[in-house]
């Protein structure tokens, strides 16, 4: 296996390929957070992949954009399957990286004083679907990182209430 925190190779998998126009931004938006929530990951620009269950499956074809929508289910062979599994194993890796990013600037801007509740829903929404995406690989080595990342998002949204109640309060 290539990617050291994988213990299994899935060699069935989901992929979604999605055509909504940028004009239906809000439409496009919830497809998308759809996506994220199953932990779907994007592949190329307008695909995204994760393995197979029933559930996901199901989920997927649910999904309606006002534009046009494709969801099917692929085996792949041996040597495929391993580079998707490593490639999934990869795009979990670099989107923790980039939450953890985000995260972190979501905290300066706290502590600069600014209100950050979207923000705040938006890292959630994220973090959700990044649990969901490592839960989907079978693999324990994402729990860790992604614990911490849940640990401080938690402290960031105890500590943005503190401050929103502290702003109404001397308003």
């Amino acid at each position: 296996m290539g990617h050291p925190e994988i213990r299994r190779i899935e060699k069935d998998w989901i992929l979604v390929v999605y055509d909504i126009s940028v004009e239906k931004g809000s439409m496009r938006k919830r497809v998308l957070r759809r996506l994220h929530k199953l932990g779907a990951l994007q592949f190329t620009e307008s695909v995204y992949y994760m393995p197979y269950t029933e559930e996901g499956i199901s989920a997927a074809q649910e999904i309606s954009g006002g534009g046009t929508l494709f969801v099917w289910s692929s085996k792949v062979e041996e040597e495929g399957a391993r580079l998707l599994t490593d490639r999934f194993a990869m795009d979990i890796s670099s989107a923790v990286d980039n939450l953890e990013s985000k995260v972190c600037k979501a905290e300066d801007l706290l502590e600069s004083g600014e209100r950050i509740d979207w923000r705040l829903k938006s890292l959630r929404t994220k973090f959700r679907g990044l649990n969901r995406a490592s839960v989907l690989i079978r693999s324990g080595a994402f729990a860790g990182r992604l614990a911490e990342v849940g640990q401080r998002l938690s402290d960031l949204r105890t500590r943005a209430r503190a401050r929103a109640r502290e702003m109404a309060t001397n308003a």
